[in-house]
């Protein structure tokens, strides 16, 4: 297995200085949150430019650049007003949506990595059946699958929950979606915290994904003291380890509560 941090974490310092100390808190890679590699928070602003100088300071560091998280995080301002979303209602605004992420792709692509993890939002209109928000996220999906294609990139959704009951729908949808979208391409990606005691049979539910199971974030339960040391006694990557895991395993912060509509993928 290989051990990465998001840079979420390490936000407050400048990104080379992230890059150090990331290699010397024992990671192998770094994952990167889009929003923290502008000073306005707004990728739409970064270019081929700034991904090649953003792979190089990676590399100097000794890391590998794993891909992007967060895709949609603090981008409620952007697209005039109206943010970016994977299940919205309006056309025009998951085109926009599509549009952005097409653009995350390049930068991602660029920079050298290989994954961009999504997770699908919950539930947000009372009167919209769930099954109609999750046709509307395959079609969008399937779009980012065939641009990313050819640049061997994959999509990764997330699985989450903070209960066996949640995770279990979490793992239902997420199955739905591979299935309706066709395509290589999408994966999943499992969500889990890093303390003694996880979601109630969480080997049976890693088990259920394995055959999809591309990229795994550990919620960090201590962000201020994120050592790759932390991770590795952990119970969830020794279930992991168990099972043959072999891919990338990342240390990501614990999101802060959805602000209405904010998107938070």
């Amino acid at each position: 297995m290989k051990f990465a941090i998001c840079s979420e974490i390490l936000r407050r310092f400048p990104f080379q200085e992230q890059c150090e100390k990331a290699k010397g808190l024992g990671y192998h890679g770094l994952e990167i949150a889009p929003f923290t590699l502008s000073p306005d928070q707004n990728a739409l602003s970064l270019i081929g430019a700034n991904a090649e100088r953003i792979c190089t300071v990676i590399h100097d560091n000794g890391l590998l650049p794993v891909g992007f998280h967060a895709l949609l995080h603090n981008t409620e301002k952007l697209n005039d007003g109206k943010g970016y979303h994977l299940i919205h209602p309006d056309p025009a605004i998951r085109s926009a949506t599509l549009s952005y992420v097409k653009h995350l792709a390049d930068l991602c692509h660029g920079i050298g990595g290989k994954t961009l993890s999504w997770t699908c939002p919950p539930h947000q209109d009372p009167a919209t059946d769930r099954a109609e928000e999750l046709k509307r996220a395959a079609s969008l999906l399937h779009d980012l699958c065939e641009f990313c294609e050819d640049m061997d990139l994959t999509i990764t959704m997330g699985v989450e929950g903070e209960n066996k009951e949640q995770f279990t729908a979490s793992l239902a949808e997420n199955f739905y979606l591979i299935k309706e979208v066709a395509h290589e391409n999408l994966r999943l990606h499992i969500n889990s915290t890093l303390g003694p005691s996880p979601i109630e049979n969480l080997s049976d539910l890693i088990r259920k994904s394995t055959s999809h199971l591309a990229h795994f974030h550990a919620q960090a339960i201590d962000p201020l003291n994120p050592s790759a040391d932390e991770i590795k006694s952990s119970c969830a990557i020794n279930i992991l380890r168990k099972l043959g895991y072999t891919g990338w395993i990342s240390l990501k912060s614990t999101p802060p509560a959805p602000r209405g509509n904010t998107p938070t993928a």
